[in-house]
């Protein structure tokens, strides 16, 4: 069994702030990057973005089953933030679905400095193997949608 356990914390207008600045950099690099594979609807919502971020601190217990955001987003983006690399068997796992079973294909290790940004698809399934240790995982979130 999968339980979801985080903590939100820090004030949502300093996130805000945070992920403005960047998207003011980033927004047109992300779209030319991922125009060739964004369909016609989701030119026309590119064309309406929205950046929502969020300071995402979790705890042991806290785990994400594999599943994609294909529906509500268009672009995840997460900023790592571990003080060092001890939490760095907690990344993302990329993951497949092969005829109904999910299995792992990479993990992205949760390393200082690590960014990471990748499209929703129907085939982007992702993961967060279980904290099985006393710690904070934080990271910012930041959806494209």
């Amino acid at each position: 069994m999968y339980e979801y356990k985080v903590n939100f914390v820090c004030d949502e207008n300093k996130i805000q702030n945070i992920v403005n600045f960047l998207m003011e950099k980033m927004r047109d690099l992300l779209i030319l990057k991922y125009y060739d594979f964004l369909d016609n609807e989701r030119l026309e919502k590119e064309k309406k973005l929205v950046e929502k971020g969020l300071l995402m601190r979790c705890m042991k217990g806290h785990s994400l089953i594999p599943h994609t955001d294909y529906t509500n987003t268009i672009i995840n983006i997460l900023i790592y933030l571990p003080r060092d690399e001890s939490l760095s068997e907690f990344g993302t796992v990329f993951n497949e679905n092969r005829d109904g079973s999910i299995i792992d294909i990479e993990k992205i290790q949760f390393l200082p400095n690590r960014f990471l940004c990748f499209m929703s698809t129907p085939n982007s399934w992702h993961s967060v193997k279980e904290i099985d240790k006393i710690c904070e995982r934080n990271t910012i979130l930041i959806e494209m949608n």
